[in-house]
């Protein structure tokens, strides 16, 4: 193994396209077609999903898809796959995906995310319709803490 780079100045092929503003980025390419993503987060860390509401932000200029969990059933991971690209019923973590809009123009599908609504359904009356938890902790009115992944994980071994 040689170290014939080991303390020597070296120049960087695009550092000056970089430095004069001539390098092309990734936002700088234009393709004939091209569609952009805006991804909608949720505003809490942890909540049950009541309902999403897409219809005003399908009704928006240049949009041209609204996704939601439901309409995603593929599943994705590292050692298991077992999650799902974007929230269905319920948001698990902050950053978890609850919708995203595909649009003709960034703007466009930024403004559309921002005309959906999500109604999360209150922890408690979740439980409650649910009739998940006994009289005592009813009466006492101390809620259970919430189980984040109810369904089953699948196991799935790579050979």
């Amino acid at each position: 193994m040689t170290l014939q780079y080991l303390g020597q100045n070296l120049s960087r092929p695009d550092a000056f396209d970089k430095i004069t503003g001539a390098a092309t980025y990734l936002d700088d390419i234009r393709l004939p077609g091209l569609l952009h993503m805006a991804v909608l987060l949720p505003e809490d860390a942890h909540a049950i999903l009541r309902s999403i509401d897409v219809t005003e932000a399908k009704k928006c200029p240049g949009v041209v898809q609204v996704v939601i969990g439901r309409d995603c059933p593929s599943r994705h991971g590292i050692d298991f796959r077992d999650r799902q690209p974007l929230a269905v019923d319920r948001v698990r973590h902050a950053g978890e995906p609850v919708a995203a809009v595909i649009a003709e123009d960034v703007r466009q599908a930024r403004l559309a995310a921002h005309k959906i609504r999500v109604i999360p359904m209150d922890e408690w009356q979740w439980r409650m319709e649910q009739s998940l938890f006994t009289r005592r902790l009813a009466r006492k009115s101390i809620p259970p803490a919430g189980i984040i992944f109810p369904e089953p994980t699948l196991l799935i071994i790579r050979c």
